[in-house]
């Protein structure tokens, strides 16, 4: 995702819901064929903006995260 770019929408893996921690949200990003990695995103709230800022984003093999889902 490039600087200062806004997204309408975003997919989601069904049945992973977003999770906030340490004043971030946590979103799992969707998952289609022929992908090899799913994105997980890391936004914080930014109220001059009144717009959630992506900080980072990690890249997660979908055995790994159903894996954590069911731990």
């Amino acid at each position: 995702m490039k600087p200062e770019q806004i997204w309408t929408h975003i997919g989601q893996l069904p049945h992973h819901p977003f999770q906030v921690t340490n004043d971030e949200l946590i979103l799992t990003g969707g998952y289609g064929a022929g992908q090899d990695f799913i994105d997980v995103y890391f936004f914080r709230y930014d109220s001059m903006k009144q717009s959630m800022i992506l900080q980072s984003t990690d890249q997660v093999k979908p055995g790994d995260l159903i894996q954590d889902q069911d731990q």
